[in-house]
C-alpha cells in the first residue's frame, strides 16, 4: 500500500496496533528534555525521520491532533521525532529555540540510527556541518 495510503488510513481510522510511540529524552543546550518517538509497529529498520514540533499550547507533544498526525505520518513508513519544548508549553514565544531544538531533534535520530533530514531546504547545509 502507498504511503500516502497508509497515512490516510491511520488519520481517518486511528489504528492502535499500527504504530507505537515511545517516551524517550534528547539534550538541547546541557539540558535533557522528554521527547515521544513514534514508529510504524514491529519495524526496527532505520526509517526516513520527521522532526515535529509542538506549537504554543500547555499540552505540548502531548495535543491529540498533534500525536494523531505523528502517528499517521508513522503510519506512512517514518520515524517522528516530537520533542517537548517547555518554554513553548509555557506560552513563552521563543522562535529561536526551533532551530536548537531542530539540530538536538535531528542529532538524536541520528545517534538512534535513523537518517535525519529536514523538510526545509534552509536548514539542510547547517545539519550537515
Amino acid at each position: 500500500m502507498p504511503s500516502t495510503l497508509r497515512f490516510l488510513q491511520q488519520y481517518l481510522r486511528p489504528s492502535a496496533t499500527a504504530t507505537t510511540a515511545v517516551d524517550v529524552t534528547y539534550m538541547r543546550g546541557g539540558r535533557q528534555l522528554p521527547a515521544t518517538v513514534f514508529r510504524p509497529a514491529n519495524t526496527t529498520r532505520p526509517l526516513p525521520g520527521w522532526v515535529v514540533l509542538h506549537g504554543l499550547t500547555r499540552t505540548g507533544r502531548g495535543h491529540a491532533s498533534l500525536k494523531r498526525f505523528a502517528h499517521a505520518v508513522a503510519r506512512a513508513g517514518n520515524t517522528v521525532f516530537v520533542p517537548d519544548i517547555p518554554e513553548w508549553r509555557d506560552l513563552r514565544v521563543a522562535p529561536a529555540l526551533a532551530i536548537e531544538t531542530i539540530h538536538a531533534a535531528a542529532a538524536a535520530l541520528v545517534a538512534d540510527g535513523t537518517l535525519a533530514a529536514s523538510v526545509s531546504a534552509g536548514l539542510l547545509p547547517t545539519l550537515e556541518g
